[in-house]
């Protein structure tokens, strides 16, 4: 009897193990679409089977596995190597372009302060490689940046991602910032390098190679690019609508561009300011966007300005405004499937490039007179972590990273007031902190990629 009941177990763990292993198949590949070839299939199961509650990962012998400086940091894969060693050749002088940091994200970098500090901690370390991009206009209430003197006349309309649904244009458009901005008759931007500062350094302060990216279409106006009294003319008119960029390169120093248009309406998406050396944070800041209005943006457009920008780390900072309006756990469950898709979409044309999830911040709410976490942050956060594993990006957990549940309060009653009293945006102290998490994060994962060169 005991040796029957020894096989029949073995039989029902083999009977198991096969049903995990297609079940996992099946799953992956209705959520994919896609059929995974025999070779494949295995690998690929594995990879996303739990066995016994046991999560199964196939792992190259030949990648090598390193200890995370920060234990609120995942990389799998060492997906981000690249970008380290290209942050490595430029910091040891062996790398004569720059490197581009692309940082997507909702209010919390809304006035460019996260992004701004950033660049104060690591352009220092690996060369100032300029400010970046730009949008031409504003496309929300609490949208500016740092690092540039930025004005534009009042006679723009512009049509941003978040009224997709009712914007005139409805083709999805709305270049790297979410917003592209038309004239309505004569009109101007004004940009200007910022001066040096009092710490001795500013972000912003120079730049050699200016960029304006627009839309062409059959209606499309006369635009005029001015950068230090020299005019450059572009026509933005076509037959077929069409993105293009216009180029200019200039002394490396600082400058003054104004941008003028004739009477015929020009779309404008924005513009970048770079130095040929160093590393740049291009803050493309979509305030108050829903994950599922990022599918808003037309694939090929948007997947093609950021090849045009030829990014070596993308980030992605999403889901706040979810979890804050919609916390239900079922609903936030369907949003990590809709932000994964996004992020693919956005990454089409830059397949490989490293990029990392960063988790939202943690948003808080009053109950009972006292303040708490919201309901469904730590669900989106989790959510995150697993958009991270299915696009094959790292992954940062800023929840954890700032304190995890009730962090938003002590942040609001600290010595330094940290947040706003309605428990989610950030104060000036408050996205310096969150930038220097994030800059200490990219810093200690830099340090320990490098000790692996030396081992």
């Amino acid at each position: 009897m005991g040796e029957r009941q020894a096989v029949r177990k073995g039989y029902a763990v083999i009977v198991m193990f096969t049903i995990a292993l297609y079940t996992g198949w099946r799953s992956n590949c209705f959520k994919t679409g896609t059929w995974l070839s025999p070779v494949n299939r295995f690998d690929k199961v594995l990879e996303r089977t739990r066995f016994f509650g046991v999560r199964v990962i196939n792992t190259p012998e030949t990648r090598k596995k390193r200890k995370f400086a920060s234990k609120y940091f995942t990389d799998s894969g060492n997906v981000m190597d690249p970008f380290f060693k290209k942050l490595y050749m430029l910091e040891n002088k062996k790398y004569d372009k720059n490197v581009k940091i692309m940082f997507l994200g909702t209010s919390s970098i809304g006035f460019d302060r996260v992004t701004s500090r950033m660049r104060e901690v690591l352009q220092p370390v690996f060369g100032d490689g300029g400010k970046g991009f730009v949008t031409a206009t504003k496309g929300w209430l609490y949208h500016r940046h740092q690092d540039i003197n930025w004005n534009f006349s009042d006679s723009w309309e512009y049509q941003s991602v978040t009224n997709h649904k009712r914007d005139r244009h409805n083709h999805g458009n709305y270049g790297l910032g979410g917003v592209v901005s038309f004239n309505k008759g004569a009109s101007w931007i004004d940009y200007r390098t910022v001066k040096d500062g009092k710490k001795g350094y500013a972000p912003g302060t120079k730049f050699s190679k200016f960029s304006l990216f627009y839309n062409k279409y059959n209606n499309g106006g006369l635009v005029t690019v001015n950068i230090d009294g020299r005019d450059y003319s572009i026509n933005t008119r076509s037959a077929k609508p069409a993105d293009d960029v216009f180029e200019a390169d200039v002394s490396d120093g600082p400058h003054h561009v104004r941008i003028t248009t004739d009477s015929n309406p020009s779309g404008i998406y924005g513009a970048a300011f770079d130095r040929k050396k160093g590393l740049i944070i291009d803050a493309l800041m979509y305030v108050g966007v829903y994950i599922h209005q990022l599918l808003y943006f037309d694939r090929d457009h948007i997947s093609s300005m950021i090849a045009s920008r030829n990014p070596d780390l993308l980030i992605f900072n999403m889901g706040a405004k979810d979890a804050y309006y919609n916390p239900d756990n079922v609903r936030i469950e369907k949003i990590s499937n809709l932000y994964a898709n996004a992020i693919r979409n956005f990454m089409s044309k830059v397949k490989g490039t490293p990029c990392l999830v960063i988790s939202i911040k943690d948003l808080g709410e009053k109950v009972m007179g006292k303040v708490a976490t919201k309901p469904g942050i730590e669900k989106m956060v989790e959510q995150s972590r697993m958009v991270a594993e299915k696009t094959g990006c790292a992954f940062f957990n800023m929840f954890e990273a700032m304190g995890g549940k009730g962090s938003m309060e002590r942040w609001r009653i600290a010595k330094t007031k940290l947040v706003s009293d309605d428990l989610g945006h950030l104060l000036n102290p408050g996205a310096v902190k969150i930038g220097n998490i994030i800059s200490n994060m990219l810093l200690e994962e830099y340090a320990g990629y490098k000790k692996t060169l030396s081992d």
